[in-house]
């Protein structure tokens, strides 16, 4: 008992798993393929009933049409089940039952009544498993059926189907009879199939307000940039993140044009942008966005060309707003490129620098040292050595000029790079020394070279030490003179 009530169930999840895979997921197409089924399996029975009680009681030619019939619906069902081809299947359906019809029609002269009361049916059926334009056809040959039925002399001799006078009166009782069956079938068949159709649309349009929930909700909480615009760059949509990069509200970014927010220079570029994206059905790059408060932000955008459901063609934008990050790898290249302690440039700028440079390139260098520094650490402490070193960092980037660069090489060595077309370097060095004698917190020696040639920088770096070493030990024997006693 419980096999069989478990095989009771099975059923119709079996059918429904056919269905399934003939129609897909088209709900149209599932609605035809139940109706071909279960039109199929009536006709079948039926078609064989007839050809039962021709071929024993009544006219064996029309049951051999009959039996002729029913091997090709047969046919058809399984190539059906086969290839799950519904259209091509329901056509050949409809087409097997109109040959039938018509063969016993006009073979026999219009005699088989029960034929032609038979063919409305046959164009209901039509009408729900054809397309609109094969429905149209079906009825227009039925038509012409009828009529070439209504004006031939069925008395003739030429008719090869010849019923029985009695059968052919008592047919027009069974006949009817068989057509009322199978057209309550019908009716019911279709009620089902309306019912499960009505079902899976409702279920599908339950799934589409989910689905379209759920987009929704990713459009308005997603921290990616996304919008749409049309292809002269008005504002379709925008969700929230967009509104809050720059500073608006939804509804004022809508109806905008992006050329609006760009800056200036770059809206030219705009147009080029456009183009891309219908030649290419998409772009991606950096681009600059002007905020409600006027600052810059900095955009990566990934964007494609769409069309909606009606055919209208635009653009949907997916961004990501590199603004902050773009300050911290500012930031970063900053602090690889500065000294912790004094805040001037470190040595690896003065690498990057000699990277840039053209070999034409004209740099001067002015070294200074400061006079006693480790007599200071020993005897005052190296916080105050630290003090020291950050006093004369801010001292020389206070004299140096727009371009040039102070770096600390170490220690208690800095180096003041002037790099232009016009190298001052004595002169800007002689200023140095007039000034450290009054604001500088301790006393400088100062050493300058300009480049020569081709040379390296580390060269002329060289010529810079030595010659402050040369001014160093030049000032040491001028003081030992001062500080010797007149004889």
């Amino acid at each position: 008992m419980q096999e069989k009530a478990e095989q009771a169930k099975s059923g119709p999840s079996r059918i429904g798993q056919m269905l399934a895979r003939l129609g897909g997921a088209d709900p149209d197409l599932r609605f035809r393929a139940e109706v071909v089924l279960g039109v199929g399996a009536m006709q079948i029975p039926i078609i064989g009933l007839l050809c039962v009680t021709e071929l024993l009681w009544g006219t064996k030619l029309v049951g051999i049409v009959c039996l002729i019939g029913l091997a090709a619906l047969l046919a058809i069902l399984f190539d059906l089940v086969r290839s799950a081809e519904v259209v091509r299947a329901g056509v050949r359906f409809m087409t097997v039952l109109f040959v039938v019809s018509a063969i016993l029609n006009l073979a026999s002269g219009g005699r088989t009544v029960g034929v032609s009361i038979a063919l409305p049916t046959l164009v209901l059926i039509g009408a729900l498993v054809l397309s609109r334009r094969a429905a149209i056809v079906l009825f227009v040959m039925v038509v012409l059926q009828l009529g070439m039925v209504g004006v031939i002399n069925p008395d003739s001799a030429m008719f090869p189907i010849r019923p029985d006078p009695d059968w052919v009166r008592t047919s027009i009782f069974r006949v009817p009879m068989l057509i009322s069956v199978g057209t309550a079938f019908i009716g019911l068949l279709v009620r089902r199939a309306m019912l499960r159709h009505r079902m899976n649309l409702g279920r599908a349009q339950a799934e589409l307000a989910a689905n379209e929930r759920k987009l929704r909700e990713v459009f308005d909480f997603s921290r990616g940039l996304i919008c749409t615009h049309s292809l002269d760059g008005t504002v379709l949509t925008a969700n929230p993140a967009v509104a809050q990069s720059l500073g608006y509200t939804v509804e004022d970014l809508v109806g905008r044009n992006i050329r609006e927010l760009m800056p200036e220079p770059t809206r030219a570029r705009f147009a080029e942008y456009l183009e891309r994206v219908a030649a290419n059905g998409g772009d991606m790059g950096p681009m600059q966005v002007i905020a409600r408060d006027g600052s810059l932000r900095f955009w990566e955008y990934n964007n494609h060309f769409c069309r909606d459901a009606a055919g209208t063609p635009y653009i949907l934008g997916n961004a990501t707003d590199m603004t902050e990050r773009r300050k911290l790898e500012r930031q970063l290249r900053e602090l690889s490129v500065r000294d912790p302690l004094t805040g001037c440039f470190n040595r690896r700028h003065l690498e990057l620098a000699i990277e840039r440079f053209e070999p034409s390139q004209r740099w001067g260098c002015i070294v200074v040292d400061l006079d006693n520094f480790k007599r200071i650490n020993d005897t005052r402490g190296h916080r105050v050595g630290d003090e020291m070193l950050i006093a004369i960092g801010r001292f020389l980037n206070r004299h140096a000029r727009a371009g040039d660069s102070v770096i600390r090489m170490g220690g208690d060595e800095f180096l003041l790079l002037l790099v232009d077309g016009d190298v001052a370097t004595a002169t800007v060095a002689e200023r140095l020394r007039h000034e450290a004698r009054t604001q500088a917190p301790c006393d400088l020696s100062i050493g300058f070279a300009e480049r020569i040639g081709d040379e390296s920088l580390e060269r002329t770096l060289e010529r810079a030490d030595r010659h402050l070493y040369q001014v160093r030990s030049e000032t040491r024997v001028q003081e030992r003179r001062d500080a010797a006693p007149d004889c």
